[in-house]
């Protein structure tokens, strides 16, 4: 611990550093609803608050910021996640608290949010809440995305999920002690080794960590310590080796072999089921493009048929029309017979 600080009677659910701050910045959202900035430069003169934003009038249980955007997407105690925005008068110094403003309130309809975590990759913002829903956010349009990931029980913990370093997969934490790992595009649920098994043996599964550098993942839990059985560490995607720390508050650490070939199966899986979603609105269209034009082609050939009756109707009557006429001139018949 290098610094400690000291507040008034408020529980501090979540901290995160402010990109681009140099670590010199550190958000904090605490039971009070407050989203305070704090400066580590001032901790030693016993002023550790840069400042303060009232961003809910319930708890702040998760902070995450937008590296590129500087926006900061708060969520809170009764289900909702504020976006803050720097404003134009404050682009020059990106840190003054008050130089931020709300700019839009996602209401997921939930009684709480857990946790909030950033896609690696694009605008995406995935979504734990209570009671028993992971949800994904487009961010330019705040539309919703996903709200597929089944399985996952979360009704009364601060339970965690975050995306794989690529952002193709899901892993979340459960009160069950069920670790679960999804496809992030659709999510389907993919069970291997310990993903999808009682791991820590009823034990919740509080919060979930993968390295963005290795083939490495901690899970985090709440309780007694058992023992880990070697099988159940040893065929697995990220699950090579185990090293289990934390003492009665177990941290488990997977580690992936490098020719685990579990691992490329459910790269495969997600790969190919990334494809046939790729796909669906191609061949989508293709279908209806060809029945459109099976349907235009049954529309002109009853045309052409109709047609060519009509065309043969006229044959046959100017014919008979041509006879009655030569009979008439030849004087075969009169014309009161035709009538």
């Amino acid at each position: 611990v290098l610094f400690q600080w000291h507040h008034f009677p408020c529980f501090v659910y979540c901290a995160v550093f402010l990109p681009g701050s140099n670590g010199d910045i550190v958000l904090t959202g605490a039971s009070d609803g407050c989203l305070r900035f704090r400066k580590e430069a001032s901790v030693p003169s016993g002023q550790p608050e840069y400042g303060t934003i009232q961003a809910s009038a319930a708890a702040l249980h998760s902070i995450c910021v937008e590296a590129k955007t500087g926006r900061i997407f708060c969520g809170d105690a009764k289900g909702d996640v504020t976006v803050w925005s720097r404003t134009l008068e404050s682009t020059s110094n990106a840190f003054v608290s008050s130089g931020y403003e709300l700019i839009k309130t996602i209401r997921t309809g939930q009684s709480s949010i857990t946790s909030l975590q950033l896609h690696p990759r694009k605008a995406h913002l995935l979504v734990h809440t209570q009671p028993n829903a992971i949800f994904q956010y487009e961010l330019r349009s705040y539309l919703l995305l996903n709200k597929s990931y089944a399985g996952v029980a979360s009704e009364s913990l601060l339970v965690k999920s975050t995306f794989s370093p690529d952002g193709k997969l899901v892993i979340s934490g459960s009160e069950d002690g069920i670790p679960q790992l999804f496809a992030s595009l659709h999510g389907q649920q993919l069970q291997r080794g310990v993903w999808g098994t009682r791991f820590f043996h009823d034990c919740p599964v509080l919060d979930v960590s993968w390295s963005p550098t290795a083939h490495m993942a901690a899970l985090c839990s709440y309780g007694k310590l058992y023992p880990l059985s070697n099988p159940l560490c040893s065929s697995s995607y990220l699950s090579g080796f185990c090293f289990d720390v934390g003492g009665n508050h177990p941290i488990v650490v997977l580690c992936a072999y490098r020719d685990d070939q579990e691992a490329a199966l459910v790269e495969d899986l997600t790969m190919e089921s990334q494809r046939r979603v790729s796909q669906f609105p191609v061949g989508a269209v293709r279908a209806s493009e060809d029945t459109n034009q099976q349907q235009q082609m049954a529309s002109e050939e009853h045309v052409q048929r109709v047609q060519r009756a009509l065309e043969r109707r006229r044959q046959r009557l100017q014919s008979k029309v041509s006879f009655m006429v030569k009979a008439i001139c030849e004087g075969e018949v009169s014309c009161n017979d035709v009538v």
